[in-house]
């Protein structure tokens, strides 16, 4: 009976190291840059911080948070369990290391966005290997009833959701 109750306690001990490794995983915080926020007008400044928002929210994998920036005509096409489930194998293995927007230029109720943003993953596919990955490309955000909402959140084309997939 002792050594069961050893047996046991043993296990436990070597399942919550196992689980507390994971959780404190040194995974990197996420860094924000706005390029030229200084010289940017209200609305520029407007959608950089809207866009912050939307990363901090999928750096904590969010996905409740993230849908409800996506544009109201999106929200009507796509579920929220659904975009919640997809994005979560998205994102597995990768983590949002840092997001530099570049440039915004707003014509009318549109924002068309330059950034980059970095990424981490352990399990890099076909290879497993550690590495990190940086993708350059655009992001469209449209202003509806003074909100700013994604029609294109970026160009990385690993998520379902993202870039030219998601066009209305």
């Amino acid at each position: 009976m002792r050594k069961w109750i050893l047996a046991a306690g043993l296990l436990i001990v070597v399942v919550g190291l196992l689980v507390l490794g994971r959780a404190i995983r040194k995974e990197p915080p996420l860094q924000q840059r706005i390029l030229g926020y200084g010289e940017y007008g209200k609305e520029e400044k407007l959608v950089a911080l809207r866009i912050s928002e939307y990363y901090q929210h999928e750096k904590a994998k969010n996905w409740e948070a993230t849908y409800s920036f996506r544009s109201p005509t999106f929200r009507s096409v796509v579920d929220k369990g659904e975009y919640a489930r997809l994005m979560t194998e998205d994102t597995s293995d990768w983590y949002l290391v840092e997001v530099t927007i570049k440039r915004i230029q707003i014509k009318g109720d549109w924002a068309e966005i330059e950034l980059d943003v970095k990424e981490y993953t352990d399990n890099y596919p076909d290879t497993g290997q550690a590495r990190f990955l940086l993708s350059r490309g655009k992001s469209r955000w449209q202003e509806l009833n003074g909100v700013w909402y994604a029609k294109e959140v970026d160009s990385r084309s690993r998520m379902t959701y993202n870039g030219w997939r998601v066009l209305e």
